[in-house]
């Protein structure tokens, strides 16, 4: 069952990983392991990190140098966070404007530095951030992360009360079967 276009639910998912184990080659072990819930939801994780591995496609290459580079600079006293997933997409700044879906795309390198893509090719944009943009940006983090680290206890603590929100691009068929 491939789908193209689409999102994978997760009784979609475990439809889909049911077939796969009533295959005549794996084991009553492998199948054993493969309706476990925990072992299944371990699968889920890991597909979510190998897919972070995978290089980009040609496409998204050449469309990253159509673009330009924006920095994100915290307030001070301000800090980013970091995800298990190194990247966050969010409604901020001025990139937002010409970004596809008004989010950009960003991601965090020290506690009050994040870099994204700018709509300007060949060209860098610094952009100062307020404390409710960076909020919107730690948040955005937040929602798709199982884990966060960050600069205080006060901050993560903050953070914590948002829940897990798996995005969009986490669910299609392609992240998942690619």
């Amino acid at each position: 069952m491939r789908r193209r276009g689409s999102f994978f639910s997760d009784d979609e998912f475990n439809a889909v990983l049911a077939e796969v184990a009533s295959q005549k080659h794996w084991s009553e072990e492998d199948r054993a392991w493969m309706s476990d819930p925990i072992a299944v939801e371990r699968i889920k994780h890991n597909s979510r990190i190998s897919a972070q591995l995978t290089a980009p496609p040609d496409e998204l290459l050449q469309e990253m140098r159509r673009r330009g580079l924006a920095i994100y600079v915290a307030p001070p006293n301000g800090a980013f966070i970091l995800g298990d997933h190194p990247t966050a997409m969010a409604k901020i700044g001025t990139a937002a404007a010409d970004a596809p879906g008004g989010k950009i795309s960003f991601m965090p390198l020290a506690s009050d530095i994040a870099i994204g893509y700018y709509a300007k090719a060949r060209s860098v944009n610094v952009e100062r951030l307020t404390r409710p943009q960076l909020r919107t940006m730690n948040e955005a983090m937040t929602q798709q992360s199982v884990m966060i680290a960050g600069r205080s206890w006060e901050l993560v603590s903050s953070l914590s009360k948002i829940g897990y929100k798996t995005p969009e691009y986490f669910t299609t068929s392609d992240y998942l079967w690619a």
